[in-house]
């Protein structure tokens, strides 16, 4: 009887111990870093750091060489968007075709304490916020306008292009008007020197402006005519 269960029961323990030998295996397999030396992890860490700060660096060379590209396209699609803007500008002032725009007015009533360079330096920050085109009582200015003064037995007189300039003047400037005006009204600007010594522009903003055309033929004043000299 004794022969008779040993070998059933042999295979019944070879086979738990197959099994429990495997379960075993599973386990270590699934918690192997457990059993690896403490210097080994270590190892393992350092190196994984390693790997993962050269990633970094590569991730940080990629980004910068992107912005930098980006940049740099952004710079030239600046460029030349300003350069189409000097152009249209520069077209505006040597052509001097008519404009109905958007724009701002300033009027310098009859009491008004005004001299040639407050004309002058007001034009030049109205140039500097943007204008297209600007007019002065009407008279489209170009290229070669000059601002000065004349004086007779009873009075001076503001001058553009050699002839008096009557109050109430009214300057109209061609462009965003909100632009133009935040131009002329920082702290310490144009606006805030004129009313310094008395004299308060009136300001408007116009959804439309006639900027007149300037039929004139350039005059130069002090040019004078050279004559070749047959010898050279």
């Amino acid at each position: 009887m004794r022969n008779k269960w040993q070998l059933p029961m042999t295979i019944v323990f070879l086979l738990l111990g197959i099994m429990l030998t495997s379960q075993l295996f599973q386990r270590r397999n699934v918690s192997d870093l457990y059993y690896q030396k403490t210097e080994d992890l270590i190892v393992m860490v350092s190196n994984l750091h390693r790997k993962r700060y050269a990633l970094e660096a590569e991730l940080e060379k990629i980004n910068t060489r992107l912005n930098e590209l980006q940049t740099s396209q952004s710079d030239k699609s600046r460029l030349i968007s300003n350069m189409e803007s000097e152009m249209e500008k520069l077209s505006y002032l040597l052509t001097g075709e008519e404009l109905k725009e958007p724009g701002l007015e300033i009027i310098f009533e009859e009491d008004s304490a005004l001299l040639y360079v407050d004309l002058l330096n007001l034009v030049n920050e109205l140039w500097a916020a943007g204008a297209k085109a600007i007019s002065v009582n009407d008279v489209r200015l170009g290229f070669n306008s000059v601002f000065y003064q004349t004086q007779n037995e009873n009075d001076v007189f503001i001058t553009l292009d050699h002839s008096p300039l009557y109050f109430p003047i009214s300057i109209k400037a061609a462009g965003s008007p909100q632009v133009l005006e935040k131009g002329l009204t920082l702290p310490g600007g144009i606006i805030d020197t004129l009313t310094l010594f008395g004299t308060y522009p009136l300001l408007f903003t116009r959804e439309e402006l006639l900027i007149t055309a300037n039929p004139r033929t350039p005059l130069f004043y002090n040019a004078r005519p050279i004559t070749a000299n047959p010898s050279t």
